[in-house]
């Protein structure tokens, strides 16, 4: 489970991982069309990214999948 907060004008999604292994975070604005924001290797059990571009977009949806 991923959760999201708030960190002033961009947000921090957070997510449970495997260390070592790489997952990838997609981002939507409306469910239906997502794109490849960032690849990420944990290096920990849970994994923080911080979304450059939230504070541009209205409303914006993320996914987390391990590749």
């Amino acid at each position: 489970m991923a959760a999201f907060a708030g960190s002033g004008p961009a947000g921090t999604i957070t997510f449970p991982a495997i260390p070592g292994r790489a997952c990838k975070v997609v981002g939507s604005t409306d469910f239906f069309h997502w794109t490849t924001l960032t690849t990420i290797t944990a290096d920990a059990s849970s994994v923080f990214w911080t979304d450059p571009d939230a504070a541009a977009l209205g409303r914006r949806y993320y996914r987390v999948a391990i590749p």
